[in-house]
């Protein structure tokens, strides 16, 4: 599969994400790239803080593999979080080529899924990192962290820092865009 251009250009491609929890369902449309060419990447200081977003404990979340970006963030019930990824391929003809950090006390990686070709999660210490190449699947992990303890989530889409297509279900809605990259999810 061909990946993305690194360099910014205009697709006037609409990226549909369809997503269901447990508490309701939602349609996100979502036009990746705007009439002005901003490529809608979203960018936080690094000096600038950390924003914390509460999470549903046992809501998940749906989207059909290639039809739309996402970066799904979901609570289980037993403690572990799945990070997982959709891309929008069927309607670019591109893969998204994804780096997750997640950081948190005791993150541990516990499995992944869909994991291949130049797919990976390693763990350092309270950290694991992840590569994703995701185009017409889904790829994801699931850490294992302390009880109760926040999950830091950092994301970098094609080589830029992207909280924008970050989904997680909160006070049961569905919510969508980071409010700040990294984001601390709050169980």
């Amino acid at each position: 599969m061909p990946r993305r251009p690194a360099v910014n250009f205009r697709l006037l491609a609409l990226g549909l994400v369809c997503l269901t929890s447990l508490a309701g369902t939602g349609c996100v449309v979502h036009d990746r790239w705007d009439d002005g060419g901003d490529d809608g990447s979203s960018y936080v200081d690094p000096n600038s803080d950390v924003i914390g977003v509460s999470i549903d404990p046992g809501a998940t979340l749906e989207a059909d593999p290639g039809e739309g970006v996402g970066v799904f963030v979901e609570l289980q019930d037993n403690g572990n979080w799945r990070v997982w990824t959709t891309c929008d391929t069927e309607l670019t003809g591109y893969s998204c080529a994804f780096d997750l950090y997640l950081t948190g006390d005791g993150v541990r990686l516990y499995d992944t899924e869909d994991l291949e070709g130049y797919d990976g999660a390693s763990d350092f210490g309270d950290e694991v990192d992840v590569t994703l190449d995701t185009d017409n699947d889904t790829d994801g992990v699931v850490v294992s962290s302390a009880a109760g303890a926040p999950l830091r989530l950092e994301v970098w889409l094609d080589g830029a820092p992207d909280g924008e297509f970050v989904y997680w279900v909160q006070n049961g809605a569905i919510r969508q865009g980071a409010p700040s990259n990294p984001v601390d999810f709050i169980p």
